[in-house]
């Protein structure tokens, strides 16, 4: 999934939580998955398939 995906999912979240609990502030932050600059030890199905490079 897109980091732009990701937001709109992420935005779709929120908002259906502060319609739940309106007095709630909720912000969600995505990061991209660079696991070459981070070190990362997940093993991603999609970072294997070689789609992000």
């Amino acid at each position: 999934m897109s980091v732009n995906d990701s937001h709109t999912v992420c935005d779709d979240i929120e908002n259906e939580i502060m319609k739940r609990f309106p007095d709630t502030s909720v912000n969600i932050h995505v990061e991209p998955c660079e696991p070459h600059k981070t070190n990362c030890q997940q093993t991603c199905s999609i970072y294997q398939k070689g789609v992000l490079q």
